[in-house]
């Protein structure tokens, strides 16, 4: 069954979301901690990081599955825009 087909709430899309970006985090974090550098650049950095993935990447997708779904409809689409929140939160969580 597909992840569409399923109708996960949209918690469970905001969980997708919040993962991907953990995942993310977890990643330039590792890079963060291999490079050589003061600790006060790297709490900064590690701080900067954090929000972004965390808080802004989420609204980032939201906006980016706006226009992507706005687009596929302008194209022939007939996707609503919670199918295509739910395909673009599934693909970037995987």
């Amino acid at each position: 069954m597909s992840v569409i087909a399923a109708r996960p709430r949209e918690a469970k899309l905001f969980a997708y979301l919040l993962f991907s970006g953990l995942i993310l985090l977890i990643g330039r974090l590792i890079q963060l901690f291999a490079s050589p550098g003061s600790s006060e650049d790297i709490a900064r950095w590690a701080a900067e990081q954090t929000v972004s993935l965390l808080f802004f990447l989420p609204l980032l997708y939201y906006l980016l599955a706006t226009l992507v779904t706005a687009l596929a409809r302008l194209f022939g689409g007939n996707g609503q825009w919670y199918e295509g929140r739910v395909a673009l939160f599934w693909a970037a969580l995987v």
